[in-house]
């Protein structure tokens, strides 16, 4: 990510953040349409220029926050039902539903209901006096409105403004009630997400965060100052027809920016004998039939992965013929020790790693599709180790597709003899030309994986040849 962009999604994160159009929803359709690589640092970057638009709150509202303690009792009333769910639904929220698809589908569903309440609060008059005056009761229960927004595209001051309606509120008051309640809420949402999230910045991303949180704050400084004016004088009917808008043309354009992000993927078995013709090291050769030894479970020929879904129609284990070599290097070493591999998947078929993608879209365990994975290219395995004579697998920190931190290559925290299984593993394969996956101690790549082409055939397609 450059500075252009840098200053983009800058302005659309200030732009956006305290209107009732969803700002991280823009963040991720903008990103997909410049086509952005969701790396760490892009992830941290859009979590981490929310700051700036807090602060332009913070400054805009410093006389209301210095008034007295009153509104901070309400406000943390209103934060509580945000920070209790948000907590424990955190994983499940990152994992399922950061996609173009459901920002698409809750901006136009929560369009719809902005142009409904609009209607309530025409000529409507308060039914309290000020801020400081609602009851808990009403604080906490715009705080279950509030998480709503938990769902991307929702829009965390739609969901507020919207909750302030129905518990009496004017358009006007509503509003700034909204803006009141970002300061807690994006400051703990904001806080827990980097730390959930560390990264370390390197000079230039330094400076790219420095001008995207200035840019957020001035972005957000004009964008609150223009949205009261239009909630007093037009109300919020705009910003839904608006939502709707964003929201249809994204789900009628998406195929094609999908489409564009594709990878070259090789799916013809024509153009695979070629290959193999001109290099036989593309070959993909069949594990089974050359180490007679090893113990196979290819979970994702059953429901027990972490999807619960048969991702492949037939089981199959293929990898490039260098990495075959390897690994039949790496099961005699493992014999003369009365141990064997016992091999979980290797070769991917392309279209596989799209629908476990859409399950779960984590990069730092599930490949990205507009990348593709080392599986894909017939260069990677996920393996454990196993006794030779009765294949009970050796204990391991976790099983096989855990997604904690338990299963990071490096993590310590672990009985003595399971530090012991996991060192015996990765050092063979290091040994043998294999690297493994930081966050998965299960997950080796072939060094010079980079060499092989993704790859899109099934494995009824490859055992016919």
């Amino acid at each position: 990510m450059g500075l252009i962009e840098t200053i983009i999604i800058a302005i659309v994160e200030g732009l956006t953040e305290f209107l009732p159009v969803s700002s991280t929803g823009h963040m991720i359709l903008v990103s997909a349409a410049m086509k952005i690589h969701e790396d760490e640092f892009v992830k941290t970057f859009e979590i981490a220029i929310q700051l700036g638009a807090i602060l332009a709150i913070v400054m805009l509202y410093a006389k209301r926050f210095l008034q007295g303690l009153e509104i901070y009792y309400k406000l943390f009333a209103a934060f509580l039902p945000a920070a209790v769910i948000g907590f424990f639904a955190y994983e499940y929220i990152k994992a399922y539903l950061f996609n173009p698809v459901v920002v698409a589908i809750a901006l136009i569903i929560g369009g719809i209901v902005l142009i409904a309440i609009d209607r309530m609060v025409v000529a409507k008059d308060s039914s309290t006096s000020s801020l400081e005056k609602i009851t808990y009761k009403n604080a906490l229960y715009i705080g279950f409105f509030q998480c709503l927004a938990m769902v991307p595209g929702t829009s965390r001051a739609a969901a507020t403004i919207i909750g302030g309606v129905f518990n009496g509120f004017d358009k006007k008051q509503a509003t700034e009630f909204s803006f009141l309640l970002a300061v807690p809420t994006m400051i703990a949402a904001t806080g827990y997400d980097l730390l959930q999230t560390p990264v370390e910045f390197s000079n230039e991303e330094l400076k790219l965060l420095g001008v995207g949180m200035v840019v957020a704050f001035i972005s957000a400084w004009v964008a609150v100052k223009i949205f009261l004016k239009i909630v007093e004088n037009y109300g919020f009917k705009h910003f839904g027809y608006y939502r709707i808008l964003i929201g249809g043309l994204f789900l009628i354009f998406m195929p094609d920016l999908e489409s564009e992000q594709k990878p070259e993927v090789v799916s013809s078995v024509e153009t695979y004998q070629n290959m193999v013709e001109t290099n036989p090291a593309e070959e993909l050769v069949d594990l089974k039939s050359v180490l007679e030894m090893a113990v196979f479970d290819i979970r994702y020929a059953t429901a027990d992965n972490f999807t619960g879904e048969i991702i492949y129609s037939t089981p199959g284990a293929y990898a490039r013929r260098p990495v075959t070599m390897a690994l039949i290097r790496v099961q005699d070493s493992l014999q003369n020790r009365d141990l064997t591999l016992k091999i979980f998947d290797a070769y991917r078929p392309y279209s596989a790693s799209v629908k476990l993608y859409e399950v779960y879209s984590n990069p730092d365990f599930v490949a990205d599709p507009r990348e593709g994975s080392r599986h894909n290219r017939g260069c990677a395995v996920d393996v454990t180790l196993a006794d030779l004579n009765s294949s009970k697998e050796l204990e391991m920190p976790t099983a096989f597709d855990d997604f904690s931190e338990v299963a990071a290559s490096d993590y310590q925290n672990l009985p003595a003899e399971v530090l012991k299984n996991r060192s015996l593993l990765i050092g063979v394969m290091d040994h043998f030309g294999f690297d493994v996956l930081p966050t998965e101690w299960w997950h080796f790549d072939f060094r010079g994986w980079e060499k092989f082409p993704l790859m899109d055939l099934s494995f009824e397609e490859l055992r016919e040849l």
